[in-house]
């Protein structure tokens, strides 16, 4: 069954209140990018990727290396962001969880710091 926008907005709310302070302070990064992002709000597509969204923000908070950040859309394509101390653990839970994703990623960046000024992770499909 679809996560629907409300119970989507409420697990991201319970999400941001377990966040650690630390992990946020920590820096680092990833950004997943995925093309193909259907323009239709009410595509089944839209809630699947918001689940495997929070999937992997949850997993990433149960392993104590990461959270959500959030996800953004220009209607082309569409990213999500994860932060936390570690893009290379962080992406060890990551990608099983978006393994099977209605959406490939194209491109996934882990970024050290928030002053790096190239990622020191850069996968592409």
């Amino acid at each position: 069954m679809p996560v629907t926008d409300v119970q989507h907005v409420e697990r991201v709310e319970e999400h941001w209140e377990a966040i650690d302070p630390a992990l946020e302070e920590a820096g680092q990064s990833i950004m997943m990018t995925f093309t193909g992002w259907p323009a239709e709000t009410d595509d089944p597509v839209w809630h699947d990727m918001f689940a495997l969204e929070l999937e992997a923000g949850e997993a990433l908070l149960d392993a104590g290396v990461g959270y959500l950040d959030g996800n953004g859309s220009d209607g082309e394509i569409y990213q999500v962001f994860f932060g936390g101390n570690d893009h290379a653990a962080m992406w060890s839970i990551i990608e099983p969880i978006y393994a099977d994703a209605p959406l490939a990623w194209s491109e996934v960046q882990g970024w050290s710091s928030l002053d790096a000024e190239e990622p020191a992770l850069e996968l592409y499909r």
